[in-house]
């Protein structure tokens, strides 16, 4: 899978009226199969998961309903994101 087709990807963000919860979006020219298929492979996912200055991301993805998910970026700083699949 070629990450640089998404590039061109069009995002939008969506704010509340109180202003407390942003919504992201990502428009991508591919077909859902594909981009679900790259979203359940860690190293697909861990390229995706690379904005800006991150130097290094690691994921491990256990996709079955109440598996976990681990995604390590470095930005100087190690930062985790962690959660489970529903």
């Amino acid at each position: 899978m070629r990450w640089s087709r998404f590039s061109s990807a069009r995002r939008r963000r969506d704010v509340s009226e109180a202003g407390n919860v942003l919504v992201v979006r990502r428009v991508i020219p591919v077909p859902r199969d594909e981009v679900f298929a790259a979203w359940l492979d860690p190293a697909n996912r861990a390229q995706w998961m690379r904005p800006g200055d991150v130097t290094k991301a690691t994921v491990e993805v256990d996709a079955r309903v109440g598996g976990k998910f681990r995604i390590v970026m470095i930005h100087g700083a190690e930062v985790k994101n962690t959660g489970a699949s529903i």
